[in-house]
């Protein structure tokens, strides 16, 4: 049985099914069906709400017939977390509706699609430029702002102004560390932000994926025009980093991290960090927030994370899975929790 199935077969809890399918053109992109599946985080209890420091707040399963639909490694969110935006290492947007019942999200609705432009208004030809890895937001408009994206493999920031011209807004350069490109092929930028509050406003924020420093904790960088600080986080276990997430207030990060090897159940951690503690030569452990691991807990290739908070003041996060557009094994997850006090 594939992992999919097993996982799907292995949850045995609710499932309602809710489908996106609209025909207008929406801020640039074409309109795509989505069919949503609603999921549960437990596979031993389906009454349990709280894991880890986290409480549970829904979660989808995602899929679509659309052939751009997948892989999805960067997310954001609008500041009222009714809207995502995602992107794909195959160059491609995804923005969709949340719906949702309650605390819970149930469902997704008017989902579009449109290809990541460059500079020259098209869609890269090559695999290795359009390799987007991570998504922020610039300032606390969030999704109704401009948004960063981080590419790995030709490595780079740009910025795109979705303000004025949807998803077919094109690309500005943003300058960024030279060490970002020093790590191993394909494990070099994998998360970004930047802070616009807090004791680190207007400051960026990258981590790598897979380069580590002599002791082994993963390398990222902090830089603001001509200024960079470089600094080290402590490896959990086999994890790594595939995004990160601003708290509100501007002084915490979240991390989301993924075990995902072809020798061990695919796994899924979380941790919170203080930024005065990413210093140079003092690798930072953080606080763990959440480990889980399949087959107790239905997980995938967890890489997209985002942040808003709730009209009551609930710090909320959301984060999508990429099934590295291999739907018979994969699936692409949606998954909220919330952050306990």
């Amino acid at each position: 049985m594939s992992l999919r199935n097993a996982g799907l077969a292995l949850l045995g809890l609710f499932t309602v099914s809710v489908q996106s399918a609209y025909s207008a053109d929406v801020s640039g992109g074409q309109a795509i069906t989505i069919d949503a599946e609603r999921v549960g985080f437990s596979r031993l209890s389906s009454s349990e709400t709280q894991f880890g420091k986290l409480l549970w707040r829904g979660g989808l399963a995602l899929e679509s017939s659309d052939p751009r639909f997948g892989g999805f490694s960067g997310l954001e969110i609008s500041a009222n977390g009714k809207r995502v935006i995602a992107v794909s290492d195959q160059g491609w947007w995804l923005a969709a509706d949340l719906v949702h019942q309650g605390e819970q999200l149930t469902g997704v609705s008017n989902a579009r699609m449109a290809p990541i432009l460059t500079k020259s208004g098209k869609r890269s030809g090559k695999k290795s430029k359009r390799d987007a890895e991570a998504l922020a937001a610039f300032d606390a408009r969030k999704t109704d702002g401009p948004l960063l994206v981080g590419f790995e493999r030709r490595e780079r920031v740009e910025l795109f102004d979705l303000t004025k011209a949807g998803l077919k807004a094109r690309p500005g350069l943003i300058k960024s560390p030279k060490a970002i490109s020093s790590g191993p092929r394909n494990g070099e930028l994998e998360s970004l932000l930047r802070i616009w509050e807090g004791p680190f406003a207007s400051w960026y924020l990258a981590i790598s994926e897979k380069n580590f420093d002599p002791a082994g904790n993963i390398r990222g960088w902090r830089w603001k025009g001509g200024q960079t600080v470089e600094f080290g986080i402590a490896r959990h276990e086999d994890y790594r980093i595939t995004d990160i997430a601003i708290l509100p207030g501007g002084r915490d990060i979240v991390t989301l991290e993924r075990s995902f090897s072809s020798g061990s159940l695919p796994g899924m951690a979380m941790r919170r960090f203080n930024l005065k503690d990413l210093k140079p030569r003092q690798p930072a452990k953080g606080v763990k927030l959440l480990e889980a691991r399949q087959p107790f807990f239905a997980i995938d290739n967890m890489e997209g994370l985002a942040v808003h908070q709730t009209r009551d003041g609930e710090t909320r996060l959301t984060m999508i899975s990429d099934d590295n557009y291999n739907r018979t094994v994969q699936t692409t997850l949606l998954f909220q929790f919330a952050i306990k006090d």
